[in-house]
């Protein structure tokens, strides 16, 4: 199995192709909503995986759960590694996710093993009440 190096989320992930340099941009831990139910904001889980002895290719999947523990949304994917990569980038993007109400909400990722699915690690993220200076609107959550 892969190791995951680390994960995080954030609102947008740009690519450069001619250095294959990654720039994750506008990272987030919590988000305010102007009003709820509402849907969020574009959130990629963003992924840096170790390559294991001989493996070359490894499905990963993130799922978005509520504060209840309910899974509101899944993506998997495939990346597979060159023999001369030790390491490998994954980007899953979360577009649409319905918030029904504010609380904090986790991104649980996940590695195929042995036709098994195994969570390595979980981010949460805060969905906070609608702030009374922002009516209406979409905020990050600066603190």
């Amino acid at each position: 199995m892969a190791k995951l190096v680390w994960a995080l989320t954030c609102s947008r992930v740009i690519h450069d192709s001619a250095s294959n340099m990654i720039s994750l941009i506008d990272t987030l831990d919590g988000v305010g909503m102007g009003a709820y139910p509402a849907v969020a904001p574009p959130i990629f889980v963003a992924t840096v995986w170790q390559r294991e002895e001989g493996e070359m290719t490894i499905e990963v999947r993130a799922r978005a759960y509520t504060p209840q523990g309910v899974m509101i949304a899944e993506q998997s994917t495939k990346l597979t590694l060159n023999p001369e990569h030790t390491r490998g980038r994954i980007n899953i993007g979360m577009i649409g996710l319905p918030i029904a109400v504010p609380g904090r909400y986790h991104f649980g990722v996940e590695i195929k093993k042995g036709g098994k699915w195994v969570e390595v690690t979980r981010i949460p993220m805060d969905f906070d009440a609608p702030h009374p200076a922002f009516p209406g609107s979409p905020q990050i959550n600066v603190q």
